[in-house]
């Protein structure tokens, strides 16, 4: 009884074997499909096949179990045939199989490494890039990500990827195309406005490529995003500053003509004036309509200088002693408090004194008008600045502690004609930071405009130094000198291709 239990325990092992491979076979079909499975699966089949005759064998109450024959010659022969013929298959099987499968492993193992080489490169790329799930769940998350758009890895993942969306129209748009990806499309350089963590919009060029899993089926969509928001707002300036010199070439070809036409107005008033007696009527009304011109080519005077008409006549010039000078003349007869602060050793510039000196005004009167109404202070600094690639430069900054500006039209503040004054005293012609701009940018500089961190507006200015002196002999006043001789027994030769200011001239 003893025997026959342990050759029972022999052939459920055995069988336990061939089952288990069968069907490890079936689930894994990378296995079975290896050379030398099938030469395994016969060789366990005929080992099994052995045990049983051997079990029939030794127990003649069995022997109805016989599958060859009665006869112990027969048995004898169908157990040699099981266990030898069984024994080799399996050897030669897994001759064949072990290399296969060894392969195989190492492939995987190939694999596995390749998938954290590119985990890892993916982390430390200079792109940001993420994914999401088919429930548009963060499921990934970069270094660069975080740089990007300011959360960590442990606060998006799992979360709604809405989050990083500005509005409902951009989110449909995008939900259409992460729908593509799963099915398997791609997309490329889709320029894309997402949010970052503090609110501020980030410009971005965005790949959408699909995720798939070692089965081969997608489970994600992919984003590498590449940041252009300081390219895309380098191209708006060039375009702001495109058009600005289409206006002033514009502008100063129209400022000019109407210019001829306001001398010849103010020279007839005048001659008109000369023959009326001072008090009447019609003298008063000529010089209401004077003051009305004088006025008219005041502006007309700032729209050729916002022009790109006249090239600087640069000198050398003392910035401590022009910005002093303008900050007590622009804020004379005012309870404004000012501070100026100047860095010793201040580098001089070459510069056309007439137009700094008006671009410096502007943006002080500017500061004023801020500040007007309340206890107001305006504070001017100078410094030295050195940039490595550019060279060296004045920094002058005019800060106030007005109401600063409203971030939607800062974009806007030195487009000419563009202005948010009311109507009354203090309108403005929209064109003093538009000088500003264009003198700066003609001497080879830059201004900015920000809010301050308390409040108020900050304007800055980026000036070229030079190591030039001053000449400390030449004014820079105009000659008020006249030659009260009177010449006598000359002719004049008057030329202008406006008739009606070659006729004033000559009366």
């Amino acid at each position: 009884m003893t025997d026959l239990f342990l050759e029972v325990i022999r052939a459920t092992i055995t069988a336990g074997i061939f089952f288990y491979l069968l069907t490890t076979g079936k689930r894994s079909p990378e296995i079975s499909e290896q050379k030398g499975w099938g030469l395994i699966l016969l060789g366990f089949g005929l080992v099994l096949f052995g045990t049983v005759v051997d079990i029939t064998d030794n127990f003649p109450s069995l022997n109805r179990f016989y599958i060859i024959g009665d006869t112990p010659q027969e048995a004898f022969l169908e157990k040699a045939i099981g266990y030898t013929c069984g024994t080799i298959f399996i050897f030669l099987g897994f001759l064949q199989w072990f290399p296969m499968v060894f392969r195989l492993k190492r492939q995987e193992k190939l694999i596995a490494q390749q998938e954290m080489i590119y985990r890892q490169s993916v982390e430390n790329a200079s792109i940001a890039v993420f994914s999401i799930d088919t429930e548009e769940k963060i499921y990934s998350w970069n270094r660069a990500c975080e740089t990007l758009f300011g959360y960590s890895k442990e606060e998006t993942t799992g979360k709604p990827f809405k989050i990083l969306i500005p509005d409902e129209r951009t989110y449909a748009s995008l939900k259409e195309k992460i729908g593509h990806v799963l099915k398997g499309q791609s997309f490329s350089n889709l320029e894309l406005v997402l949010l970052a963590r503090d609110g501020t919009e980030k410009n971005l060029l965005v790949t959408l490529t699909p995720v798939y899993n070692p089965e081969m089926e997608i489970v994600r969509c992919a984003f590498a995003c590449v940041d252009i928001t300081e390219k895309v707002k380098l191209q708006e300036e060039m375009e702001r500053i495109n058009r600005m010199d289409s206006l002033s070439v514009l502008a100063g070809g129209i400022a000019h003509d109407f210019n001829n036409l306001l001398t010849g107005i103010i020279g007839n008033i005048s001659l008109a004036r000369s023959k009326l007696t001072p008090g009447t009527e019609p003298f008063q009304r000529l010089s209401e309509a004077e003051k009305a011109c004088d006025t008219a080519q005041a502006l007309v005077k700032e729209i050729l200088l916002f022009a790109r008409g006249s090239e600087p006549e640069k000198r050398v010039i003392d910035l401590k002693e022009l910005l002093k000078e303008n900050v007590k003349f622009i804020f004379r007869s005012t309870d404004i408090e000012t501070e100026v602060s100047l860095e010793d050793g201040l580098w001089n510039i070459e510069a056309d004194p007439a137009q700094i000196n008006q671009a410096i005004q502007n943006i002080l009167i500017n500061a004023k008008e801020a500040v007007e109404g309340k206890k107001g202070r305006v504070t001017v600094k100078a410094e030295n600045v050195v940039d490595e690639k550019e060279g060296r430069f004045v920094r002058i900054s005019i800060q106030d502690n007005g109401p600063g500006i409203p971030e939607e039209i800062i974009p806007r503040i030195f487009e000419p004609f563009f202005t948010t004054k009311t109507r009354g005293n203090t309108k403005g012609t929209g064109l003093g930071l538009s000088i500003a701009h264009t003198v700066v940018t003609r001497h080879g500089g830059r201004i900015t405009v920000k809010n301050s961190d308390g409040s108020g507006a900050e304007f800055t200015l980026l000036l070229p130094a030079t190591d030039k002196e001053p000449d400390r002999a030449q004014s820079t006043e105009p000659s008020t000198e006249w030659d009260t001789e009177q010449p006598s027994g000359i002719r004049v030769l008057v030329m202008d291709d406006e008739e009606v200011i070659r006729d004033v001239v000559s009366e």
